[in-house]
């Protein structure tokens, strides 16, 4: 999932240095002082974010070529005493496959086969521990990424602003696709997605959707229908898309009113795997299919490896006009084995899935500070990473009622979902290119001395896309040769 750590504090002599003149001098000295206050930062406890432990050992994924018969699949699996343990509806012919002893000799079994399109670890993704520290943070209003009193930037999203002009819709959903939600919590529950019809607890599939009792979402990393949040996460990032707003009881979230469908991929410790993930996808596409209207996931959450049975799942839900947002990484964190530590926070050299799909409906987000511009240990990329928004010292629900500060491109996400979702509510009418248009051309500020390290240079804006009427984005595209401005026109639908 991530890699979450504490935010750098940057330095604010980055904004003290008078109008547009940035010339080499002041540069160095904003970098010596960022470098020096990311020596402390790495020294802090580190926040949620996912990185791959290993291979689950004896499953692999399957997926068939078009038109492959049952019989020729079935010989297949057989040959290798292997035993199909889920097949996904978003995906076609995509097989979660149990085979006997190691995944090696079922890699070469299948891979060898005319009949398979592609073959491939099912491989666990691990959640960090979330230790915090109160003394650190108990100065911070934590909610700074809504509303602030600028510093030397205006880096929250404006959110009084937005609400202004909605403050959302119970006729728009979010998943989230985490370690579960707590939906008894005092400041979630009334935001909750509820399938009606499964909410009996009957012990059976009322709505033949194949899942029983799946009344607030499913936990497949559980192998049950109940996304309950027993580790903390997962209803940290709810809470920033959608506490209820206007109760007089804790935070509120980015979208006041919206409904929230849950799906636990990571269990009490922290541990999920890629099959997990896909389960989600695949669980979502269903209920989008049935009438539910998911406009965006979020996705605070990352791995190392590419997958193409990943690509697929998310493509599917391209297709059904869902966003996929993602957290963009955070690293500086090396765990237990100095050996596979990543220092490299640019993603466009060293990706990180599954961000850095180039597929149309997924949006990278990286971690600003409430100085304006990105925490030292967030993912960056001026070709792979879209945006920033808040993500440092973020002020959210947290299971059994309580609140606490999380850190990281995790607390980013929620962030940009929320604006999803409250565009959606805006105008009912618009579809997911929309939607992403409007966020990317709604951002605004100023991210020096990280200044080319996104794709838009900026960050989110709540009320900036709420209002994009005929805005505009300016993007440099970077050739060898010399480097050109171009403007992109986006209207809102």
């Amino acid at each position: 999932m991530s890699t979450d750590t504490p935010v750098s504090t940057h330095t604010v002599a980055a904004h003290m240095i008078a109008g547009r003149d940035r010339g080499s001098r002041a540069r160095v000295i904003v970098r010596a002082m960022t470098l020096a206050l990311l020596c402390v930062a790495l020294s802090g406890a580190a926040l949620a974010f996912a990185a791959p432990v290993g291979q689950v050992p004896d499953e692999v994924l399957v997926r068939f070529r078009a038109g492959t018969s049952i019989a020729r699949r079935n010989t297949l699996h057989a040959a290798a005493g292997a035993t199909v343990v889920r097949q996904f509806k978003s995906v076609p012919d995509l097989h979660l496959i149990k085979v006997p002893g190691t995944a090696a000799r079922a890699l070469a079994h299948y891979g060898a086969s005319p009949d398979v399109l592609y073959v491939e670890r099912n491989h666990a993704i691990t959640l960090q521990a979330m230790p915090n520290d109160p003394r650190f943070v108990e100065a911070d209003p934590g909610v700074w990424g809504l509303n602030m009193v600028p510093l030397f930037s205006d880096a929250d999203i404006d959110g009084p602003e937005a609400w202004d002009i909605t403050t959302g819709s119970r006729n728009v959903v979010v998943a989230t696709i985490d370690s579960g939600i707590d939906y008894t919590h005092e400041d979630l529950a009334a935001n909750m997605w509820r399938n009606e019809a499964d909410c009996n607890g009957n012990g059976i599939d009322d709505d033949g959707n194949g899942f029983v009792d799946d009344c607030y979402g499913i936990a497949p990393i559980n192998g049950n229908s109940d996304p309950f949040d027993d580790h903390s996460h997962g209803t940290h990032v709810a809470g920033t898309i959608g506490a209820v707003g206007n109760n007089g009881i804790g935070v509120v979230g980015v979208n006041w009113n919206v409904r929230l469908m849950s799906c636990k991929m990571f269990d009490a410790d922290g541990n999920g795997s890629l099959a997990a993930a896909i389960a989600c996808l695949d669980y979502i596409a269903i209920m989008k299919d049935r009438g539910v209207n998911v406009v965006a996931t979020n996705n605070s959450w990352s791995d190392n490896e590419y997958s193409a049975a990943l690509r697929d799942a998310i493509d599917a839900h391209r297709q059904r006009g869902i966003l996929f947002v993602a957290a963009a990484g955070n690293y500086y964190q090396c765990a237990d084995n100095p050996y596979e530590c990543r220092t490299d926070t640019n993603n466009d050299r060293k990706p990180t899935w599954p961000a850095n799909f180039q597929l149309p409906n997924v949006i990278s987000v990286a971690n600003s500070v409430n100085y304006g511009f990105l925490n030292a240990a967030s993912g960056r990329g001026r070709r792979t990473v879209h945006l920033a928004a808040p993500g440092s010292f973020i002020l959210s629900t947290t299971p059994a009622n309580t609140y606490d500060y999380f850190t990281g491109t995790s607390m980013a996400t929620p962030h940009v979902t929320g604006v999803a979702s409250l565009l959606k509510a805006q105008d009912p009418t618009r579809d997911w290119r929309a939607i992403r248009n409007l966020i990317l051309a709604g951002t605004d500020g100023d991210l020096f001395p990280d200044d080319d390290d996104l794709i838009t240079l900026k960050r989110l804006n709540a009320r900036g896309s709420l209002a994009c009427a005929s805005c505009s984005m300016l993007t440099r595209r970077k050739r060898p040769s010399a480097p050109s401005r171009t403007r992109l026109s986006i209207r809102s639908e």
